[in-house]
């Protein structure tokens, strides 16, 4: 999972087709408001050229993948990185405006296809959220550890196994325990009666329960859980 915000945001418009201003068209990318930080961060690795279209994204990074998909981040107010900066997942291209064709602060984020052909993908798939109006949170897995361990007092030894291994009973309960706390409940004894109060509480998937808990620990897990706990 990856969002070019961090904490909380909402998506405003999604990909697909919408009525604006009595005209229906086709919105080949997500319209996102930030929250918490308007600072917009590269969702993947890639080389970046800044660029002004007036009557279209306005102030927006191009931003090219090395297999040529190219992503779209527009109507920025401002640049954080010079032209040509080759930039990694995560690090600071700009900040959130309401420059060219926009009715409001936001970021525009498409992903298209290699070339020039204005043809766009999935980008709500390529970054693992939904493609739907609503308020959500993201937060890189560093932070969301660091955040979890802090609420729910975590060992470091525990947190980096959180970080490292496969899901510990101990760990779950004490996530659950921690989650549970402000409502002056007591957190499960049992591992699993754990697991089902933290599927419950976060809304997590029968998918992501059994990853939880058969495999290594995931992202998209630990992002859920933060933004549930925040």
């Amino acid at each position: 999972m990856i969002c070019c915000f961090h904490g909380r945001y909402r998506i405003t418009s999604p990909r697909g087709y919408r009525s604006l201003g009595g005209t229906r068209e086709y919105h080949g990318g997500l319209d996102l408001v930030a929250v918490d930080d308007t600072t917009v961060r590269a969702i993947a690795d890639g080389k970046v050229r800044t660029l002004k279209e007036p009557s279209g994204f306005g102030n927006y990074i191009r931003q090219t993948l090395s297999d040529g998909r190219r992503i779209y981040y527009g109507h920025l107010k401002g640049f954080c990185v010079p032209q040509g900066t080759y930039v990694h997942k995560g690090d600071a291209i700009g900040v959130m405006g309401s420059t060219g064709k926009s009715t409001g602060a936001h970021t525009h984020l498409e992903i298209r296809v290699p070339g020039s052909s204005k043809e766009s993908l999935d980008i709500a798939a390529f970054c693992g959220i939904e493609n739907a109006i609503g308020s959500y949170c993201y937060y890189p897995l560093d932070i969301c550890a660091d955040k979890i361990a802090s609420l729910c007092g975590l060992a470091q030894s525990t947190k980096q196994y959180l970080l490292d291994y496969d899901y510990a009973n101990d760990l779950c309960n004490k996530l659950y325990t921690g989650m549970t706390k402000a409502q002056g409940k007591k957190g499960s004894e049992v591992a699993y009666d754990a697991a089902i109060g933290i599927e419950k509480k976060c809304g997590l998937s029968k998918a992501t329960m059994n990853y939880l808990w058969a495999y290594r620990y995931s992202q998209e897990l630990m992002v859920k859980l933060w933004a549930r706990m925040a």
